[in-house]
């Protein structure tokens, strides 16, 4: 009898570390998941820019003292 009571103990206890650790390991696969999707978005999203024309775009700098008075532009 108590051969039987340790084997049906063994299998609650197979279950118990499949539902304490499985949901972890989805929570980390869907967060890893959607890590990877962001990167994926604004890397794709990323090569639509023309970087050959930053160097060409006008700068515009303007500095303030105290006062709220312009110094350098």
């Amino acid at each position: 009898m108590k051969l039987f009571a340790r084997l049906r103990s063994s299998k609650r206890r197979r279950g118990n570390i499949l539902f304490r650790y499985g949901w972890k390991v989805a929570l980390l696969i869907l967060l890893a998941a959607g890590g990877f999707a962001v990167f994926l978005f604004y890397g794709t999203w990323a090569q639509t820019f023309d970087m050959k024309n930053v160097g060409e775009m006008p700068e515009r700098n303007t500095v303030y003292d105290v006062d709220g008075k312009i110094t350098a532009v």
